[in-house]
């Protein structure tokens, strides 16, 4: 990991440096075990982190976007159970792996589409205020 040691300089202040730990550190572990470590930490980063520069926006795109990471991963796990169906251990048959296809590429790919724009939207404020100009 990138080294996180607080410089004094402005631009490089220690609440800064918290935060890109924080992404990081998160962004190390599994997808479907990065949202529980930042919804921990929320009173860390909304209390100690205010100085950064949209602090909430960046922590609610954190939390959205690593939301996005485990949908995907659930999609993933559940793929898989198609190519189960008829073997010695499942009582399943194809209509019900069909069925979770269909979850997931109809609301879980959905609700995972949406979040994604909702960081986007995040994201786009955060990136007219670094610019130098007014948010809107």
């Amino acid at each position: 990991m990138e080294d996180f040691e607080d410089t004094g300089n402005a631009d490089h202040n220690l609440e800064e440096t918290r935060d890109r730990f924080i992404e990081q550190w998160v962004s190390e572990l599994e997808p479907s075990s990065r949202l529980e470590p930042l919804i921990a930490i929320d009173g860390i980063h909304t209390n100690d982190l205010v100085t950064v520069p949209h602090a909430e926006d960046r922590f609610t795109a954190k939390i959205v976007s690593k939301s996005v990471e485990v949908i995907r991963s659930i999609g993933e796990h559940i793929s898989y159970v198609k190519d189960l169906v008829g073997g010695p251990e499942t009582s399943f048959d194809e209509g019900f792996a069909a069925n979770l296809d269909e979850l997931i590429d109809g609301p879980l790919k959905m609700l995972s589409t949406e979040l994604s724009s909702k960081v986007q939207l995040l994201a786009d404020p955060q990136q007219t205020a670094e610019d130098g100009e007014p948010d809107k």
